[in-house]
């Protein structure tokens, strides 16, 4: 036993590891510039009003904004939605547009099986920082669009 703590010690003290006091820096307390991020993204959408076909894709467009006070980017953006007989969301990332703040989503066809579809959207910032529309999205609170069967 002796001498595998002798060889322990002089494999440690070979290793720098020794009684000699070392200097060391302490990293990674820097600040972090997202710890400024506290406004949630803000997403710009125009609610679908007229009925859709039910032979056709329909599709969600909406605009995400990251918080104007630091330099934080869109994380993701989900559209959630529903049929009016369902009590499930289903979840659709949705990919960025054609410019830096769009964002589009697709309901598909097969997903319009009810005279009714309710659906949100949600966002989140690389700072964690999540937002829905409506801001109070829930199973009965969110925006819809009727479909013709």
């Amino acid at each position: 036993m002796k001498r595998i703590l002798f060889l322990l010690s002089v494999g440690l003290w070979a290793f720098g590891c020794g009684e000699d006091k070392v200097a060391s820096v302490v990293t990674g307390a820097e600040e972090n510039p997202l710890d400024e991020c506290t406004a949630p993204p803000e997403i710009a959408h125009d609610e679908i009003d007229d009925a859709q076909p039910s032979d056709a894709d329909v599709q969600i467009l909406a605009y995400v904004y990251a918080d104007d006070g630091c330099e934080v980017e869109i994380m993701t953006v989900d559209l959630l939605y529903r049929p009016e007989t369902a009590t499930d969301w289903n979840k659709v990332t949705m990919t960025r547009g054609q410019s830096a703040d769009e964002w589009r989503g697709m309901i598909g066809s097969d997903a319009l099986t009810s005279a009714k579809i309710y659906y949100y959207l949600r966002a989140v910032d690389k700072a964690g920082q999540e937002s829905f529309l409506p801001e109070d999205a829930d199973l009965l609170n969110a925006f819809s669009f009727g479909v013709s069967i």
